[in-house]
């Protein structure tokens, strides 16, 4: 990928635009570089009530830097604990341990010669920032790292997190670089504000009133701040922002390829309504630049033929065969260049970015000095911060502060409660949208249930339970499984708060096997609502059939190498033309599955999905009527495939927006049918060589 450079015109005194490709021109820039602002604004506007504020009400309040900056209500560093060794270690940009504390003072480390590239209408709206206003000087200045902008406001301050790491519930330290667990945190993510937005809460319509579509991840009561007012809370973090202590050996930065995949995955997740932290804005250096490793596109796949029954390895049994060919595939799959990228920033925003990773941490070290009270309420502090900042309805008109840890006990058992619905929620969410988060250990794992660390994912073309983009995914974390990594992450959760609340003598294996047992329930049948409703079954209907039918469905799927959201969305015109013409005659006619195939179904295939179809909507009964209609607002005609992703980041180096801004439109409104031009474009079976080609197929 080559460097891009801002030209004169294009930088911070001129942050509508993009950066120019080297050498090349860049003919309409201003409206590259704003027009999916505008389109994202309009989208915005048609999908909330007249109330909503448009971009013109809110810079007529001031919507400007300054503004925003008088919003700042930084909780996590007014009530949670400073690292005690931070100021004799400032600027704290170097890797080093953290023993103690739930963050660290440290300034994001600024981007030179910082350009424009996207932002989001609706998020920036959510935030009473009008378009102009968030593609202005201050603006782009302060999102891509010159905290100097905001240094003498009010309560100004911006913070890395220390956190522990575990993998399917397994706690792990060998790869900190001091074998302690002590350098593991935010090593490229600095928070550079909390920012509350006041607003009467009066049920749904607070919803609107701030722009914002439905999102179930959201409490189901307003935050406070400390004057009692009601609201919504957003940290705002930038992905790329500088090396912190728990940067190990990292350079900090992001760079394009990876901020727009973040970028557009983030605001196309919140549009198919699967929780998810959002994204506002995204700035590239026309200066700075990293080196990566990446693929040529000639990587070498596995050799032909090498499968479980491979007479080389029938010495060993199936597991270790397929240990070993994945193991075999993975280190064929590594990139085999370096390539030299722009950094860039993209500022990620949710209502907090609690981890489980947070407070595992704080019960490891109270596990290991069980009789410290620094340790006790180091722990007992990030529980009831994780209850405040997520969970406000248990505390009612007291939500203005966190909790008084006297009342964990009552408080945090509820809290657990609560995080088991959301978990479930968003794994569920991710089976309905076809989407593989590749690396879900508890760290990348929200307290609140949201979807985050936009790196390792994927949205599956073809259909494979086994899918993960993600080469060190490993069968944990791949697609099919993903509701089994959420409850080990639970499970770590659990393990962690338990101790922060239950009495000494108490048995506390009794009480983690209660909440984890819950959280298995939950998760289990979230998975079973989201096929009940992805078959088109009425709510409160098609429970006991959906997981029998999702199993005869999903393998000949993988037997007709399906694609994975073409074939759903296929489905609801089955639907659609067996409540009109008939279940014998849509059952009979294969041809809307067939176009979602990347193989021609053969006649005994063809049998298989009619015998399938005929079972699937026989069982509908009087609900096939209106089932195509649910299918359409349940499975998405447009997901973030990377091959799009691939064709929008690679386009944007170059200068050009179009295919960014194309793709930004049509996830903005992922279950409408899209225009003629679109839909020829991207409602189609990926190119063959997406579905082999690393960085594409897959990446590390």
């Amino acid at each position: 990928m080559r460097q891009v450079c801002c030209h004169s015109a294009n930088r911070i005194s001129k942050t509508t635009r993009m950066p120019l490709h080297m050498g090349s021109a860049f003919s309409g820039s201003q409206a590259h570089g704003s027009s999916h602002g505008s389109s994202a604004a309009a989208h915005a506007a048609s999908s909330s009530s007249p109330s909503s504020p448009s971009s013109a009400d809110i810079m007529a309040q001031g919507g400007n830097l300054a503004a925003l900056a008088l919003k700042f209500d930084n909780t996590w560093v007014r009530y949670l604990n400073a690292d005690p060794e931070h100021k004799r270690n400032a600027p704290n940009k170097k890797s080093r341990q953290v023993r103690s504390g739930h963050y660290v003072p440290v300034r994001p480390t600024p981007l030179p010669e910082v350009c424009y590239v996207a932002h989001s209408s609706a998020m920036a709206n959510a935030l009473g920032v009008g378009d102009e206003e968030a593609q202005s000087e201050d603006f782009i200045k302060f999102f891509g790292g010159h905290f100097d902008v905001v240094e003498n406001a009010d309560g100004a301050a911006s913070w890395a997190t220390p956190y522990a790491l575990s993998i399917m519930g397994s706690p792990q330290s060998q790869n900190c670089p001091f074998g302690t667990g002590n350098g593991y945190g935010d090593g490229r993510a600095i928070s550079v504000g909390e920012v509350f937005v006041p607003s009467a809460w009066d049920g749904a319509h607070f919803e609107q009133s701030i722009g914002e579509l439905e999102d179930p991840a959201f409490a189901k009561a307003p935050a406070r701040d400390k004057n009692n007012a009601t609201g919504r809370r957003w940290e705002l973090q930038l992905k790329g922002g500088g090396t912190t202590p728990f940067c190990r050996g990292g350079d900090g930065r992001a760079v394009l390829r990876s901020s727009v995949r973040e970028f557009l995955a983030s605001e196309a997740m919140h549009a198919l309504r699967v929780p998810t932290t959002r994204a506002l804005v995204l700035v590239v250096s026309g200066e700075e630049t990293s080196q990566r490793p990446w693929y040529s596109g000639q990587s070498p796949e596995a050799p032909e033929g090498l499968s479980e029954d491979d007479p080389r390895l029938a010495r060993f049994p199936p597991e270790m065969r397929r240990a070993i060919i994945m193991q075999y595939t993975s280190e064929n799959r590594n990139p085999d260049m370096m390539v030299t990228e722009n950094c860039a920033i993209t500022t990620r925003v949710s209502p907090s970015f609690c981890r489980v990773g947070h407070v595992d941490l704080f019960a490891r070290r109270l596990r290991r000095e069980p009789d410290s009270a620094e340790r006790k309420d180091e722990l007992q502090k990030m529980v009831a911060h994780a209850i405040y900042r997520e969970y406000p309805e248990l505390l009612g008109d007291s939500a203005n502060v966190p909790p008084d840890v006297a009342k964990l006990p009552e408080l945090a058992p509820r809290m657990l409660r609560l995080a088991a619905t959301r978990i479930a929620d968003v794994v569920a969410g991710w089976l309905r949208v076809g989407f593989c988060q590749g690396n879900f250990n508890a760290d990348n794992c929200l307290i609140g249930g949201r979807t985050m660390d936009y790196g390792p994912f994927g949205f599956m073309d073809e259909y494979d339970p086994l899918f993960a983009k993600w080469t060190g995914s490993g069968e944990h974390f791949a697609f099919i499984n993903q509701p089994q990594a959420g409850l080990m992450n639970f499970k770590t959760l659990a393990e962690s708060v338990v101790p922060s609340y239950l009495a000494k003598g108490a048995d506390e294996e009794e009480e983690i096997k209660a909440h984890v047992m819950f959280a298995r329930d939950t998760i289990q049948e979230a998975v079973v609502d989201t096929w009940r409703r992805k078959l088109g079954f009425a709510e409160g209907r098609g429970g006991d059939s959906a997981g029998g039918l999702f199993k005869k469905l999903a393998s000949l799927m993988q037997a007709s190498r399906a694609d994975y959201t073409m074939l759903w969305r296929e489905l609801g015109g089955v639907a659609a033309t067996a409540s009109r013409d008939g279940v014998a005659s849509a059952a009979a006619d294969t041809s809307l599955v067939a176009r979602a195939c990347y193989a021609p179904l053969c006649d005994k295939r063809k049998e298989e999905w009619t015998t399938f179809l005929t079972e699937w909507l026989t069982a509908l009964g009087t609900d096939l009527d209106t089932a195509g209609e649910r299918m359409a607002r349940e499975n998405p005609k447009y997901v973030p495939r990377e091959w799009m992703l691939v064709e929008a980041y690679t386009t944007a180096q170059k200068g050009n927006m179009s295919i960014f801004n194309d793709l930004f439109d049509l996830f903005l409104d992922p279950y409408g049918e899209g225009s003629d031009r679109l839909a020829s474009e991207y409602y189609r079976l990926a190119p063959t060589d997406a579905l082999s080609r690393g960085g594409t197929a897959f990446m590390t």
